[in-house]
């Protein structure tokens, strides 16, 4: 009974926090402080040479997302994945569809499969997130 105790405790604890303090259930690439303008791709890259490559790959989907959304009627919302995001394109932009769901069953197996990244993990997912700029730039 004590042990259900403190996780409820715990839970509500997480909630309140994430609740009431802001930025407190941001992930640190979503974070920006007061005029901060970050720019996503470079961010990535930072987070990447610092060795912090799950961080960085969160960076990297964020950026990507912004550039695809730029260009392409995509709703962007916290609760969609990735693969949401590639059933989206496939109506809205089919060719961006192949590249994107290639980079989404990546990013999903470092994230939720894995759980984290490595170093050669994330140069892939930086080589398959190239591969949709060609293609951004022949939508019109």
């Amino acid at each position: 009974m004590v042990v259900v105790g403190v996780l409820v405790l715990g839970v509500l604890g997480h909630l309140v926090l994430g609740g009431y303090v802001p930025g407190a259930s941001e992930a640190p690439w979503r974070r920006g402080g007061p005029g901060a303008d970050v720019d996503p791709w470079g961010l990535a890259q930072r987070l990447a040479a610092e060795g912090q490559y799950t961080d960085a790959a969160h960076a990297l989907y964020s950026a990507l997302l912004a550039r695809v959304s730029a260009r392409v009627s995509l709703r962007l919302h916290p609760s969609k994945t990735a693969g949401d995001y590639a059933r989206d394109l496939r109506g809205a932009a089919p060719s961006l569809n192949g590249p994107f769901r290639e980079f989404a069953r990546n990013y999903e197996v470092v994230i939720y499969g894995l759980g984290s990244c490595d170093e050669q993990r994330f140069r892939t997912l930086s080589q398959l997130a190239g591969r949709i700029d060609p293609e951004l730039g022949q939508l019109a």
